[in-house]
Formats: C-alpha cells, sequence, structure tokens
C-alpha cells in the first residue's frame, strides 16, 4: 500500500516536551504509495479507508492511521511508536502488518466493522473501538486554526546579540515559521538576518484532544524525524507552543534557553 513519506499521530496526555524518532523507508523498497491491484484489493481499500478515517483505540493503545503510510501508536498514555503499516488480504481474509527496522506485528481483522484484531504472534484478540476522525471536535476546530502561515519573531535580542550564524555573520534578526497547508504537509523556515537559513518540508497532524502539534520531518537520506510538542494556547492568530524543534545547530542555540515560544498568523 501507502509506503513513502509521513504522518498524523494521535496523542492522550502525553508528557514529553519533545520527542524523536526516525525511520528509514529504505525498509519498504521505495514502493509507490499506492495498492498494487491484486486478488482481494476490494477488501484491502476497504479497511484502508476504515483505517485513515477513524480513530482506533484498545484498553491500552491508540492508533491514529495516516494515509501515506505512517501509524502512530501510543501506549498507556505516554508511550508513543511510530511505524508503517500495510493491509493486505489472503484466503479473503484482511491483514494488518505494523513494522519499522526493529521488527514486525501482523493482525489478522476479522469484524466486518473492523473492530476486532488478532495478534497472530499469540492469537490474541483485541476488542477495538473506532471513533471516526470528524468527531473529534476539538481536534477538527484546532486543525482548522492551525492552517496558514505562522511567524514568530520572539528571540529576546539579548541572546542573539553576540551571536554569529554559520557564514561568521552577526546575527541581528531572527525569524521562524511555520506554513500549514490543509492537505496534511508543511514547511518550517528560519531566517537570519532577512535571509532563508533552513527550510524544511513534512507532514504535520494533532492529537484528538487538540493538545499536541505533531511533525514528521522528510529527510534528505529518505528517513523521516517526527517530534511531538505541546500546544499551549491556539486561536485564529496566536499560536503557543511549549517547545521549540530544534532542526539545526543554529536553532540549538537560540531555542536551547527558551521553553515558550509565541508565534502571530501572517
Amino acid at each position: 500500500m501507502k509506503n513513502h513519506s509521513i504522518v498524523i499521530l494521535l496523542l492522550f496526555y502525553i508528557h514529553l516536551a519533545t520527542t524523536t524518532f526516525a525511520l528509514s523507508n529504505s525498509v519498504l523498497g521505495a514502493k509507490n504509495p499506492v495498492t498494487e491491484l491484486t486478488e482481494g484489493s476490494g477488501l484491502v481499500q476497504a479497511v484502508e479507508t476504515s483505517l485513515v478515517s477513524h480513530i482506533w483505540e484498545s484498553a491500552n493503545t491508540t492508533y491514529l492511521f495516516h494515509e501515506r503510510g505512517l501509524v502512530s501508536q501510543i501506549t498507556n498514555g505516554s508511550h508513543t511508536q511510530v511505524q508503517w503499516w500495510e493491509v493486505y488480504a489472503e484466503d479473503g481474509q484482511a491483514y494488518l502488518k505494523l513494522y519499522s527496522e526493529k521488527g514486525e506485528t501482523r493482525f489478522q481483522i476479522t469484524a466486518q466493522d473492523n473492530t476486532q484484531w488478532v495478534a497472530l504472534a499469540n492469537n490474541t484478540p483485541l476488542a477495538m473501538k473506532a471513533t471516526p476522525i470528524h468527531a473529534a471536535t476539538a481536534r477538527t476546530t484546532a486543525m482548522r486554526n492551525l492552517v496558514g502561515t505562522w511567524s514568530s519573531t520572539m528571540y529576546p535580542s539579548h541572546l542573539i546579540a553576540h551571536m554569529e550564524s554559520e557564514q561568521g555573520k552577526s546575527i541581528v534578526s531572527v525569524d521562524f515559521r511555520y506554513s500549514i497547508k490543509a492537505n496534511g504537509t508543511f514547511q518550517k523556515t528560519l531566517r537570519v538576518n532577512g535571509a532563508v537559513h533552513q527550510a524544511k518540508a513534512g507532514i504535520w497532524q494533532l492529537s484528538a484532544d487538540g493538545n499536541y502539534f505533531i511533525l514528521h520531518f522528510d529527510n534528505e537520506d529518505k528517513s523521516f524525524q517526527t517530534y511531538v510538542v505541546k500546544v499551549k494556547h491556539l486561536s485564529l492568530d496566536e499560536l503557543v507552543l511549549d517547545q521549540a524543534l530544534v532542526t539545526c545547530e543554529l536553532e540549538s542555540k537560540i531555542c536551547g534557553q527558551m521553553n515558550t515560544f509565541f508565534f502571530n498568523k501572517r
């Protein structure tokens, strides 16, 4: 199925300021992120559609599936794991595979509404609760408010007064921007002295309660870095994040001395 690129996770009250994961799609064989038409593909596509359009919860684990092949798995409300997912069919039955470089887990999906998963490793059944994503109203409102371009120039002047860029130039101004699109993609841009210093892109998601911002950065080496950041405040034109997303050496110098970042919509 879809084996490229990156995603949205689902988090419930995660006590992480910033958490980093890496996934390489070298294990995917660089397949096209579209399900191949094979016997049983109608069943496969029906299950895929169901998975990406619902929030899935068992007794202690929550799953959020992204249509481009990533799944976020949150266990006991705090431990987060990012994996690839794939649905396949054998003998008229649907199966779900979750995998990364660390290994894989397979389930048979037995119920017509896809709410009964059976772990093949030990034949353990899991009763899943499926909540339509559109029913998570807090998340829907927050996602709508997030779309747009956000800019932060709140780096205190005393933090950058004696700093130099990697090119040895004195830093006079720093502008940190997110361009967040409704299609689930984003671009993060760091401007130093008015010029673009770094630009990185990827896929964004938001937790079901709207309290955590999840960004999957697409690295040049075809691996993906995932950051989880608490949203302290969000309105139509104001965004406050509890932690910076440090993705370069210069940012680590600046952001390492601050915990709260204020953004305004441009």
